[in-house]
């Protein structure tokens, strides 16, 4: 099997496939809180560090009031965050994706909607409030609660109510058999499984490709 090289910031990444990546840096465990009292203001740029202080990747999240202007990536949620490598050697604009293909920004669990906030869909398992990703050796964690919705106005897309305000917990942990140089698919509930009310909501996040 053809081996290719990914370079990090302080050491060798190697490829395995195109899949798959063996000996990443071994991340520093990290919590970080955040309370956004307006919703519309939310961002948060934050490093994600190895074990011995050197930055590695970049967090970036934004409600979409506030998102950056760029051809870089388009924040297209009412909430989203992307990650990147901080020596700009990813392929795809977000790791946070589980699509292969890097096809679209929006293709990544990484971006929230108030629609797949509200009950009961904010307690679905990997796509409402609580959202894991695994790659390169650790887990990152994004975690929304105590989320207040607007009862007077419609989210940016029309199809819940704004969100008024909340909070972000951000959790970064080693994992060792987290081994895909981009998001691993976690396992989701199916399509049938979900509320009916949430089925659409959710369709975005790749459901409507397990039916």
């Amino acid at each position: 099997m053809a081996v290719r090289a990914l370079f990090c910031i302080v050491c060798l990444c190697s490829m395995v496939g195109e899949s798959q990546v063996r000996k990443c840096p071994e991340v520093k465990p990290t919590v970080a809180n955040y309370h956004f009292p307006s919703a519309q203001e939310a961002k948060v740029r934050m490093r994600i560090l190895s074990a011995s202080a050197s930055p590695l990747y970049l967090l970036e999240c934004y409600s979409h009031s506030v998102a950056p202007q760029t051809n870089a990536f388009d924040f297209s949620g009412d909430f989203e965050c992307a990650l990147h490598s901080l020596d700009k050697s990813d392929r795809c604009d977000t790791l946070l994706t589980e699509n292969p293909d890097c096809g679209h920004d929006w293709e990544s669990r990484g971006r929230f909607f108030s629609s797949q906030l509200l009950p009961p869909c904010g307690d679905s398992k990997e796509l409402g409030r609580v959202r894991n990703f695994r790659l390169r050796e650790f887990r990152l964690t994004l975690s929304l609660s105590r989320v207040v919705f607007d009862k007077e106005r419609m989210n940016l897309w029309k199809d819940g109510p704004a969100l008024k305000s909340f909070d972000l917990k951000i959790e970064v942990a080693s994992d060792d058999s987290a081994v895909s140089r981009i998001a691993a698919m976690p396992k989701l509930p199916s399509f049938e499984s979900l509320p009916p009310v949430c089925r659409e909501p959710f369709d975005s996040l790749y459901l409507s490709r397990l039916r």
